[in-house]
């Protein structure tokens, strides 16, 4: 006896059907997840270079406010630097220099930029009383693309000091990647400081 009752199931064309529309949702649901995955990395990144400009200008500051005089300084619209006589507690006479410089090719020498802002620039500050103390102020993963210095008529000395980097991570092959919270890659701040240290 020939049993006619249909068997219940998915034919071909609504199995491809559904599989299409689960590849469409899956696909949605990972271009969400990476884009908010990129927000918060971009927020992340800005926060981290926010934070190190708002050190770096604060050791700065410091610096020039215990300072006594000015030994050098060259006032440029991309490349400041300072150089800063200070006298320890011992009353001994130090200097402290702090510049932009560009970071060079492995095995070569780190240079004054002189307006080579295709190289990753970073503001250094060496201390002459700890000699081979140079150290860096900001962060690899923050070029520094402008570091302005200068100084206000007035007694005591007045400085406006500025900091603008770009933010990036190196990639694997060499490139770099832009990030920001806004989306605009940068981070500014400035701030003026009184070099008090002349009066003592």
């Amino acid at each position: 006896m020939i049993n006619n009752k249909k068997l219940n199931g998915f034919t071909i064309v609504e199995t491809v059907t559904a599989i299409g529309i689960f590849c469409i949702i899956v696909t949605l649901a990972m271009t969400f997840y990476v884009n908010a995955a990129k927000i918060y990395i971009g927020s992340l990144s800005a926060r981290e270079a926010e934070e190190n400009v708002r050190n770096s200008l604060e050791v700065i500051s410091r610096h020039i406010r215990d300072g006594r005089s000015v030994n050098s300084m060259a006032i440029g619209s991309t490349e400041g630097n300072i150089s800063i006589n200070s006298v320890d507690s011992n009353g001994t006479l130090y200097t402290v220099d702090i510049k932009k410089l560009c970071k060079a090719a492995p095995g070569r020498t780190d240079f004054d930029c002189n307006g080579a802002n295709e190289s990753r620039g970073y503001i250094s500050i060496n201390n002459s009383s700890s000699p081979g103390s140079t150290m860096k102020l900001t962060a690899d993963t923050l070029n520094i693309t402008e570091f302005k210095i200068t100084p206000s008529a007035g007694t005591p000395l007045l400085f406006n000091i500025t900091i603008k980097g770009q933010i990036e991570e190196a990639l694997a092959n060499g490139d770099s990647l832009e990030k920001g919270a806004r989306g605009e890659g940068y981070v500014e701040m400035s701030t003026s400081v009184a070099m008090k240290g002349q009066y003592r």
